[in-house]
């Protein structure tokens, strides 16, 4: 009879970055982002958004097109709450695009 796979464990001492990141997702911003983004508005509005617009648009500036998987907020939704659902203060991304805006948009320590 075949034996079990063994499966490697994190060991202990990754506890400490749980803890952190739990309450990281308790944080009351933390969870407002997620209450937005999980929110049957929000849902609607991004596909409606990506069917309209399927490819990213930086991607498609660069002259190499590709699909978009994320709209993001141009404004971002923190500093302009009052255009969370507007539809001129969308754009279509790829993953990779999203991520540098995200990095960009980062501060700096």
């Amino acid at each position: 009879m075949p034996r079990r796979v063994p499966t490697y464990r994190k060991p202990f001492a990754d506890a400490g970055r749980q803890l952190a990141r739990a309450a990281y997702e308790r944080r009351q911003q933390r969870l407002n982002d997620n209450a937005f983004y999980n929110g049957a508005k929000w849902r609607r509005l991004r596909l409606k958004f990506l069917m309209e617009h399927p490819l990213c648009c930086r991607c498609d500036k660069e002259g190499r097109p590709s699909a978009a998987t994320v709209v993001d907020h141009v404004k971002p939704r923190r500093a302009h709450p009052d255009l969370e659902y507007d539809w001129d203060n969308l754009q279509a991304l790829c993953a990779r695009h999203h991520g540098e805006k995200r990095a960009e948009e980062k501060p700096r320590p």
